[in-house]
């Protein structure tokens, strides 16, 4: 007799099937493509013997996930790696806005927006395990606000008033005024698009932290730890 149904084999279906099946649930999985994932996976899609991602490359909460951590995915082979440089905006001009857990670099290459971005790796650090708590809770967000304390949180409900560009304005130089926007792209936000500055802002919090790990092997290697457990 079935427990719960699980419908499609992607990060979210596959990490509620371990959840459930971990509790003593008898789990079925139901998936409509030929392989579990969704876009966690990893293909040749160019030259034979090249793997290309197909969705997802990077996991900014990778190594921090709550989720990850419970289903002790680097126990079932789970590996996740990271660049010098977590993220980089170049652009024709030559010059490239960067994000890197090594913030000596980050300050330098930022030049005359090095404080600001160090200021802001000042308050991850100070927030701490409660901003992963925040970034990653499930709505509605009251307790995990309410323990950012109310500076943070002001800051956070500033940034919600703000498009990705409206909040990078705050920068001095073009190349610092890229990052926050191009990030926010990763969650299908424009430039102008209203209270879309926290997504931008989470995530560049996260790259000079934590980083932007990518998985061993590729997205797959994610979707297949998950299949594992």
């Amino acid at each position: 007799m079935l427990d719960a149904v699980v419908i499609g084999a992607g990060p979210n279906g596959l990490t509620a099937a371990a959840v459930l099946a971990r509790a003593g649930c008898e789990v079925l999985v139901v998936e409509a493509q030929d392989r579990p994932g969704g876009a966690a996976a990893t293909a040749e899609l160019t030259e034979p013997g090249f793997l290309h991602d197909v969705g997802a490359a990077f996991f900014p909460f990778g190594t921090t996930s709550p989720a990850f951590r419970a289903l002790d995915l680097a126990g079932a082979g789970l590996r996740f790696a990271g660049a010098r440089v977590d993220s980089a905006h170049p652009a024709a001009d030559g010059s490239c806005g960067i994000l890197a857990r090594d913030h000596d670099r980050m300050g330098r290459e930022l030049g005359a927006d090095g404080p600001a971005f160090r200021r802001l790796a000042a308050w991850k650090t100070e927030m701490g395990e409660r901003f992963d708590a925040f970034a990653l809770g499930a709505l509605p967000l009251v307790g995990p606000a309410l323990r950012l304390g109310p500076a943070s949180l002001a800051r956070f409900a500033h940034a919600e008033l703000l498009s990705p560009a409206g909040y990078a304005r705050r920068f001095v130089t073009e190349a610092a005024r890229r990052i926050v926007p191009q990030l926010a792209l990763h969650a299908d936000l424009c430039p102008d698009d209203p209270a879309g500055a926290p997504i931008g802002l989470v995530l560049a919090l996260g790259a000079i932290d934590a980083g932007f790990p990518c998985a061993v092997g590729g997205a797959g290697a994610v979707t297949a730890a998950l299949v594992r457990r």
